[in-house]
């Protein structure tokens, strides 16, 4: 696999992981799921992106997501907190969203990132694997890749 320069921080990664799980996790609440269908829809928010460019686009191993426990963690807080917290969030629907842009705009550039030091994808499929990784949420795996041998 090839690798990049551009790594995205770590915080930056998991705080855009939680926001948008939660983001997702409130579409859940209030469309009245139950806890489980709450966790699914923040765990597809949150990584879903990731999980289609690293298996699909990119093939470059098991997916971060599957490597770092941190993001299911994350993923489980967030459906928590949406669960939990469902009557009094809606006073922080805006830094909820101001977050979910955040993470959005920082998975597009990983997302793009990464494909575009991967052989044999064009730029036009470096973008399209971006707008899928922002779309679908996409950990970048920067803290999986640290601690892999």
């Amino acid at each position: 696999m090839a690798t990049s320069d551009f790594v995205l921080p770590a915080a930056i990664d998991f705080s855009a992981t939680f926001f948008v799980g939660l983001s997702g996790a409130l579409v859940g609440v209030r469309r009245g799921y139950d806890i489980v269908g709450i966790f699914f829809l923040a765990f597809l928010a949150a990584v879903g992106g990731a999980l289609l460019r690293d298996g699909i686009f990119i093939q470059d191993g098991v997916p971060a997501i599957l490597r770092h426990p941190l993001y299911l963690i994350l993923i489980g807080a967030a459906t928590v907190v949406g669960a939990l917290f469902r009557n009094n969030l809606h006073r922080f629907g805006r830094l909820v969203s101001i977050m979910d842009a955040v993470g959005l705009a920082a998975y597009a550039v990983w997302g793009a990132t990464k494909a575009m030091v991967t052989p044999d994808i064009s730029p036009p499929g470096a973008i399209l694997i971006g707008v899928i990784n922002a779309i679908g949420g996409g950990c970048s795996g920067t803290s999986a890749r640290r601690r892999s041998p």
